[in-house]
């Protein structure tokens, strides 16, 4: 099974050059608006909050960024980028519900395509509660 990791700032040049390859195909499917160096600006700023995955020999298997966002009603653990492997399952997933409780979220979130979603809904028991849709002006 996959321990789940928080990965303090000072932390985060150590293991950047093994996470950014994981996170750099979420950052396509999030249609560039984000790319991984910004990403790492506010994962640097500390407007995210990187996670990880390691598996039993110690080796960095996935990753994913965290925003939490406060709400009049909330505070919600938002999953911005996710990438790599084992992480979305429910033994692993777990281990991120209980460090979005441990900082005060109420509810985890994610935006992502359909097929994403799918595996949200199977592996880590989301429930579909909006879809996005953007127009460019």
């Amino acid at each position: 099974m996959n321990q789940v990791q928080y990965v303090p700032v000072n932390r985060l040049y150590q293991v950047w050059d093994e996470v950014e390859p994981l996170l750099a195909r979420a950052t396509e499917l999030s249609m560039n608006e984000c790319t991984t160096d910004q990403l790492k600006l506010m994962l640097v700023q500390e407007k995210q909050t990187l996670l990880v995955a390691v598996d039993e020999d110690g080796k960095l298997t996935g990753a994913m960024a965290v925003e939490l966002v406060n709400f009049p009603n909330d505070r919600v653990a938002f999953l911005t980028f996710l990438g790599g492997t084992g992480i979305v399952d429910q033994a692993t997933f777990s281990q991120v519900e209980d460090w979005a409780r441990a900082n005060g979220a109420t509810k985890v979130q994610a935006w992502c395509g359909v097929a994403q979603a799918r595996l949200y809904q199977q592996k880590a028991g989301f429930e579909a509660a909006r879809m996005v849709v953007e127009k460019k002006l």
